[in-house]
Order: C-alpha cells, then structure tokens, then sequence
C-alpha cells in the first residue's frame, strides 16, 4: 500500500560537504521526505543532537533520489557527501 505524502512541518535545507553537517528537524513528526538534488552523493544519519553522519555508516541517497525515512522522534538529521557537495532537503511527514 502507498501511503500519501502529507507534509508536517517546515522542510530543512542542508548544504552538506565531506564535513558532516546537521539540523534540527520536527521531532513530532515520525518519518521524513529526503530529496538529493546533487550532484553528488550524499550519507544520511538521523538521532540526537550529537548525531553526525559517515560513509561508513550513513544512508546512502543517490542524485535525484527522493527517500521517506522513518525516523521514530529523534529531532536531528545529519549528511556528508563523500566528495563535493550538495544540498537535501528533509520535510517531515505525517504517517
């Protein structure tokens, strides 16, 4: 089944580097709408405040690609790319 997208929020916007970068996002809201508009790759970590995103470890969302991710109530998003830069927008969703 489709769930349809219904915004809860105001969407995030993070330039993101091969630095980890965060922000705070609505931690009301249990998942969230990720868009990669590139042009590169970028690593996404979700959790508390101190959350910082890897390679290693993230979730990958390639160019162009638009992810939901089910993020429980934690209040902090974080991305690296893992060269060059891009920017994501996070909007949190109603389920």
């Amino acid at each position: 089944m489709t769930v349809p997208f219904r915004p809860m929020g105001a969407t995030v916007t993070l330039a993101t580097t091969t630095a980890s970068a965060s922000a705070a996002v609505l931690s009301e809201a249990n998942s969230m709408r990720c868009v990669n508009v590139g042009p590169n790759v970028v690593f996404l970590a979700y959790g508390p405040a101190a959350v910082v995103a890897t390679v290693a470890e993230g979730i990958p969302l390639l160019v162009n690609e638009v992810a939901r991710i089910v993020k429980g109530g934690a209040p902090q998003v974080a991305a690296i790319c893992g060269t060059g830069t891009a920017t994501v927008y996070f909007t949190p969703c109603a389920d």
